[in-house]
């Protein structure tokens, strides 16, 4: 059995809000953890790997639901 090794993302900006969700090629991320108006977290282990790993970048925007679009699209590459 393949190991998934721990996957999570540290996304910085402003104006994050704790209902903000952050996107990855335009899909919900499995969970968007709030720390500071700052600062989000993505975690999902493998359900967040198959959001990104079959093309090598991603797409990363983060919606607030009350007021849109709060942060990108931006662009992660990695190999």
């Amino acid at each position: 059995m393949e190991t998934i090794p721990f996957l999570h993302l540290d996304v910085t900006g402003r104006n994050f809000t704790p209902g903000c969700v952050v996107l990855v090629n335009g899909w919900a991320a499995p969970k968007t953890d709030f720390k500071d108006p700052r600062w989000l977290v993505v975690k999902g282990g493998r359900d967040l790997k198959m959001l990104i790993h079959l093309i090598g970048t991603a797409e990363i925007m983060v919606w607030d639901p009350l007021h849109g679009v709060v942060a990108g699209p931006q662009d992660l590459e990695w190999a």
